[in-house]
């Protein structure tokens, strides 16, 4: 065989095995594009759960403040009730 005509073998060839990948590369760019939205869809949900956390931390923080403030107040109110049971 003609050294040209078997250049142009091999390179049909390798043009076949180049063809072949397409397929491949097409799956692999769509199961990265899957990965890539799950991992988008998973971000934006740690945002989410993030807000929430902190506003449930502020609620928190109100509670534990008011619970505070009312048990102050409890105290004062035994206070006051334990002078008015011994003036009498």
């Amino acid at each position: 065989m003609n050294k040209h005509l078997q250049q142009l073998v091999d390179l049909s060839k390798i043009d076949k095995e180049i063809d072949a990948f397409e397929p491949r590369i097409e799956e692999a760019n769509h199961k990265y594009e899957t990965v890539l939205a799950t991992k988008d869809s998973i971000a934006a949900q740690i945002s989410t759960l993030e807000e929430e956390i902190a506003a449930e931390s502020i609620k928190k923080q109100k509670n534990e403040l008011h619970l505070s403030e009312l048990s102050d107040k409890l105290s004062e109110n035994a206070k006051k009730k334990f002078r008015n049971q011994n003036r009498t």
